[in-house]
């Protein structure tokens, strides 16, 4: 009943307290005169890069997430920028777009380039859109160059394309709803840039050694949650004050408040949401636009830094932030932190849907394809007899003699199979990965079919009669290795940390004196890790950058300008470049790399950890603000990222990335546990543990008893032997034998006469 109560409060006050919050301080300037207009305008590009279609009939979709509580207007449209071959047959080439299945328009291709020299403007169906919904756009194209049943199958000329500022024109006039369990659609799936993830963080003055790993484990979640956005827009602020200035004042983005209460001091409606709460209860809170503050706002906090963790935890943990169908919520569970799906495993069998790939249809006639990829486990190299047991089924309606499935490895054509009879229902296809791809921790599978009906319409869609379809239970195995990994850059930032199903940690050291700038790059470091590992972590802040003993045991990030940055000594002598004392850097003679040309740069590098091998130390190092500027923009931009390969990359004012390679000199060895043994003794005995150990006692006891009875055997021959020493059995033998020396003496002597 009093949790009830307090509830009730919370809900009461939240919605004027953010008012509050956001106005009284003159942090934020009031919206422009078209911010407060009753209808509200958005433009969306919906398309990353120019899609180009080149087949006789093709079919692409696009998706965006419509929040709660928006009316859509009739002046809401959807504008295509498109490109085409002049080589297109103007009778046999059009244009059709779906909204979530619905056709709304079709027309002909040059039909359109003469109504909108290139564009094409469709008002959307405002019955069409669902809200609290993602829905679809769907385009499909016909497009012939020349007569004749499937002439331009294969014909390069045959093209259409659509360009990435195609956009979303959508007007709303009413405010949305807000809901904790729409917090990452409506922050980052709305009406918004889909190449993008931007946010503004504010954080208060006090306790950064509670708000910042929060920032950071949040940050990595919502790069899990969106592992495919290129661009990042994170910024961070402190606590908003009487004075101006204290954050961006034409900012529309949407915020995040973030830190316990108990921490904010120039933050009066935060103090008093505090007093709605009891010791160690955390608190969340969301709110839609209004006329006032045109963007989302939500509060992460809690009385005290345990209820503070409690509300960190429930907003990363999607599965149960999404049964939060209210705008408040009070903490009062524990709350563990979110376990990533993934679990490596001693056997190395693993099926495409332990790495989140769901069955997989390649419907339509002709070619169709699927590319996936996979990261070898642990960072242990796999070794030789590693493979894919691809599992598929097909329509049977494929003609066998020209139906062919292949499979590529990082590119190239490794194995290929028809598409017959036999296979129609539990096709199997094994591929035995050569061990030069398993020197990479990155293996990339394509999966190509042909899938051949015959003589057919190429203006008709054929998904329903020709498809093959890639089972999700499909193995990919990773026998594991006696040698680990090399690290390099490529996939950075990547960590293997929370594969053995434990919570992914990570330790930072950054400078001490936080300001903005090092706050954003930790943050967009963050949110890149998640997008490249799919996981969310925990962070530990190193002080004066010395690990402590349970650091030691964890993935270590470095990152500050080479006059401030004081790394431990078993780092250092690692490095291939790293400072010494008077500023000065130590290059090893092999790295092609001088003093000189490091000036003006950031220099990032991966080293295995000195402490524990399978764990993996970044470490990255500038000269002074500007290049801290650089690496801002280098994280926020995933194109910049990819180029980054071995073990020392450079990334200039330009961002320009070069590489550097500082491999290790040996193999290290993947080191063995007690449990790892066992493991391995069962698999050379093939026979459980404990069997073994059964069979170890038994022959065990078998020579000791064998010992014993040899023992007792000789034991007994001596006995009497010394009886009939004792009892005179000596010197009557010593008779006999004597007489039995005379007795053949005589006789040989009777011989001779």
């Amino acid at each position: 009943m009093k949790g009830t109560i307090k509830l009730g409060i919370a809900q009461l006050f939240v919605w004027n307290m953010i008012v509050l919050l956001l106005i009284p301080w003159g942090a934020f300037a009031q919206p422009s005169t078209e911010q407060l207009q009753p209808e509200k305008n958005y433009r969306l590009p919906f398309i990353s890069t120019d899609q180009t279609l080149n087949m006789p009939k093709n079919a692409v979709s696009y998706w965006f997430f419509m929040p709660k509580g928006g009316t859509i207007t009739e002046q809401s449209s959807l504008n295509i920028h498109f490109t085409f071959s002049s080589t297109l047959l103007d009778t046999r080439s059009n244009l059709t777009i779906y909204v979530n299945g619905t056709a709304l328009e079709t027309k002909g291709i040059y039909t359109l380039q003469k109504e909108g020299q290139g564009w094409w403007s469709i008002k959307l169906p405002i019955d069409k859109i669902r809200q609290n919904d993602t829905n679809e756009i769907k385009f499909t194209s016909n497009q012939r160059s020349f007569e004749g049943d499937c002439a331009d199958i294969d014909n390069p000329d045959n093209w259409v394309i659509l360009h990435s500022d195609s956009y979303l024109n959508i007007t709303l006039k009413d405010d949305y709803t807000a809901e904790l369990s729409g917090f990452y659609p409506v922050y980052y799936e709305g009406l918004s840039n889909q190449n993008l993830l931007a946010t503004d963080f504010i954080l208060p003055k006090e306790d950064r050694e509670e708000s910042l790993p929060a920032l950071l484990k949040l940050s990595s979640s919502i790069g899990a949650a969106y592992a495919g956005r290129q661009m990042l827009d994170f910024q961070v602020y402190e606590e908003m004050a009487h004075e101006s200035g204290q954050v961006n004042e034409t900012s529309v983005r949407n915020k995040i408040y973030l830190g316990p209460f108990s921490a904010w001091r120039d933050n009066q409606p935060l103090q008093a949401l505090s007093q709605n709460l009891d010791k160690d209860e955390g608190y969340l809170a969301i709110t839609g636009p209004t006329e006032s503050t045109p963007y989302y706002t939500t509060i992460i906090g809690g009385k005290d830094a345990t209820g503070f963790e409690k509300a960190v935890n429930f907003i990363t943990n999607r599965t149960l932030l999404e049964q939060a169908n209210q705008s408040s919520l009070i903490l009062k569970s524990q709350i563990q932190s979110f376990k990533s799906a993934f679990t490596a495993n001693q056997e190395g069998v693993y099926s495409f849907s332990d790495f989140g790939y769901p069955t997989i249809n390649l419907a339509g006639a002709f070619h169709q394809r699927a590319y996936l990829s996979f990261i070898q486990p642990q960072e242990i190299r796999s070794s030789k007899g590693s493979y894919i047991n691809l599992k598929f089924s097909h329509s049977q309606a494929l003609v066998s003699d020209r139906s062919v499935i292949t499979v590529t490895l990082n590119g190239t054509p490794v194995a290929s199979t028809k598409l017959t009879a036999a296979n129609t229902e539990e096709g199997t296809l094994k591929i035995n990965i050569p061990e030069k791809y398993l020197k990479s921790p990155l293996l990339e599978v394509g999966i190509e079919c042909y899938n051949y009906l015959g003589a057919v319409d190429c203006s008709k869609d054929y998904s329903d009669s020709a498809w093959t379809v890639i089972d999700a239970d499909s193995q990919i195995v990773f026998f594991p290795g006696d040698v680990m990994l090399q690290p390099t850059l490529k996939m950075f930032p990547y960590l293997y940390s929370g594969q053995n199903g434990e919570p992914a940690k990570v330790a930072l050291g950054m400078p001490e004196q936080f300001d903005a700038d090092s706050l954003e790059a930790a943050a967009l470091l963050a949110a890149r890790l998640g997008q490249n590992t799919g996981r969310v972590y925990d962070w530990n802040l190193l002080e004066q950058y010395a690990p402590t003993s349970e650091q030691k045991k964890m993935d270590l990030i470095f990152f500050c300008s080479y006059q401030e940055i004081d790394l431990p000594e078993e780092i250092k002598t690692t490095l291939a470049v790293a400072p010494t004392e008077n500023n000065q850097l130590r290059i090893q003679d092999d790295v092609n790399v001088i003093t000189e040309t490091l000036q003006n740069k950031v220099l990032i590098q991966v080293i295995r950890s000195p402490w524990d091998p399978t764990r993996r130390v970044y470490v990255i190092m500038y000269n002074n603000q500007e290049d801290l500027t650089v690496l801002k923009q280098a994280l926020s931009n995933k194109e910049i990222l990819q180029k980054m390969e071995q073990q020392l990359s450079l990334v200039n004012s330009s961002l320009d990335v070069s590489n550097l390679n500082a491999g290790e000199k040996a193999a290290v060895s993947v080191p063995k546990t007690t449990e790892d043994r066992v493991k391995d003794l069962e698999r050379i005995t093939r026979m459980p543990w404990w069997l073994v150990a059964v069979l170890i006692v038994l022959i065990i006891a078998a020579l000791i008893a064998l010992l014993r009875l040899r023992r007792v055997k000789n034991e007994f021959i001596k006995a009497g032997e010394k009886m009939k020493a004792e009892q005179g059995f000596k010197e009557a033998e010593n008779g006999s034998a004597e007489g039995q020396k005379a007795e053949k003496d005589n006789t040989e002597k009777q011989s001779k006469n």
